[in-house]
């Protein structure tokens, strides 16, 4: 995600179980991971908005995803 300097890591990704994705902030220190049901390849974050460009009947258009990282408190 430009804006906060954080990087986001596709760690693993099968068609119909899901993206597995780590999360490192600007300093490269790992945040956390999560699974989110969008597709991995041609993914990119920009705006707080994850973007897949997909493909129908031979033409080409943008799926936008909002998201939200909530930081969990540890116990």
């Amino acid at each position: 995600m430009k804006e906060d300097g954080w990087l986001v890591v596709v760690v693993d990704s099968l068609p119909g179980e899901g993206t597995l994705i780590d999360l490192f902030d600007r300093e490269g220190i790992y945040v956390g991971h999560f699974k989110a049901d969008i597709p991995s390849e041609n993914l990119f974050f920009e705006d707080d908005r994850a973007y897949v460009v997909d493909e129908k009947d031979n033409y080409k258009f943008a799926r936008r995803y909002r998201f939200r990282i909530v930081k969990e408190e540890k116990c």
